[in-house]
């Protein structure tokens, strides 16, 4: 289904009229916290590029002349999807160049940049393989002689360049906290710092409403984000999914274990990226879906607002909103309102806006 949207503007908010419906079932929200809770564009996008750029300086003494990733680039592998986590991309990022280079014979990292799979050809069929870095590697490496294989494996350390990337995101503050070792390579102030709380707390619902976060943070992290944000006594450790948990986002069994812990009726994730859609999405195959449903809300975090609008209506969103005061504003009222929205056809957004008539 392909629906021509409005521009979104303000905290203009558009929802499929089915959704409406089912307002005062809802019982409980489930929240992300990346570009949802927080606006993390300062932060995992740069830690990505800086921890690429640190492994190839540093550690394979490399001297490139330019970024071998823009922090804008990540988003590519977002969409592509299978990337909750910025360590696995950022794993990607560096195999990409070490079989380009092994490949074409060159540490030139502008003839690399150029040279084909480029990061758009690449997030490009990683998308139509699943997404993750398990599809990074069978497209990249399917192009390599087995000694090209063992030559680009022997570059690739996995455990260093995750350690990297802790190092340069917690930095000498929280490194320890949140890694449980001191910086060995990086003793600079870490990434975290550059997180700013996007939520308003004073929009959280009033009244028997149940909320937990499924998020590709780790434990650590998420508590971290949590007391930054101020829902660490708000949210329970119980109805917390993260990284660290069993399941991980898009397997809808992480919604499934949420669900068991806080008993909800229907549900709302609150998500921005393809892999919230798709754990939402996925989970309506299960069977518990039935009697405890879960609807999804996309906000837009990032640039291109516009675009990612229609992408999310395109892949069948049922309420897409600006950023989640906006969603917050509108459920209240929503709720509080019920009944008096006109109906509209199965496959239409309405178009609402989250301040009128307050």
């Amino acid at each position: 289904m392909t629906v021509n949207p409005p521009d979104l503007k303000g905290d203009e908010i558009l929802v499929r009229h089915e959704v409406m419906k089912q307002l005062p079932q809802v019982d409980a929200l489930i929240l992300d916290i990346d570009g949802v809770l927080l606006d993390v564009s300062r932060s995992f996008p740069v830690v990505v590029s800086e921890t690429t750029q640190y492994y190839f300086e540093r550690i394979l003494q490399w001297t490139p002349r330019q970024e071998f990733i823009l922090p804008l680039e990540t988003t590519l592998f977002k969409q592509a999807g299978g990337y909750n986590s910025d360590e696995e991309m950022t794993f990607a990022a560096v195999l990409l160049y070490l079989t380009k280079s092994v490949r074409q014979d060159t540490r030139e990292v502008d003839l690399l940049r150029e040279a084909s799979p480029t990061i758009e050809e690449f997030t490009g069929e990683m998308a139509r393989r699943g997404g993750g870095l398990n599809a990074a590697e069978a497209i990249l490496f399917d192009n390599l002689s087995p000694r090209q294989r063992r030559e680009v494996s022997d570059m690739w350390n996995r455990r260093l360049i995750l350690q990297l990337f802790q190092e340069i995101y917690g930095g000498a503050d929280y490194c320890e906290r949140l890694y449980g070792f001191a910086p060995e390579y990086v003793q600079d102030r870490g990434y975290v710092d550059q997180e700013v709380r996007i939520l308003d707390l004073a929009r959280l619902p009033k009244g028997a409403i149940k909320m937990a976060i499924l998020s590709g943070r780790s434990s650590e992290e998420t508590q971290l984000a949590l007391e930054r944000i101020g829902l660490e006594s708000l949210i329970p450790l119980e109805h917390r999914m993260t990284a660290d948990a069993l399941f991980r986002k898009p397997d809808p069994r992480t919604i499934e274990e949420l669900r068991e812990g806080l008993q909800f009726r229907r549900a709302i994730y609150v998500g921005d990226t393809v892999d919230d859609l798709g754990t939402v999405h996925a989970y309506r195959e299960l069977a518990v879906s039935a009697t405890a449903p879960v609807h999804s809300c996309q906000v837009l975090s990032g640039s291109d607002q516009a675009g990612r609008q229609q992408y999310f209506l395109e892949k069948e969103a049922e309420i897409i909103a600006p950023n989640v005061n906006a969603f917050l504003t509108w459920f209240n009222k929503a709720r509080n309102d019920h009944g008096s929205e006109r109906s509209l056809s199965h496959d239409r957004p309405k178009r609402h806006n989250s301040t009128e008539n307050q």
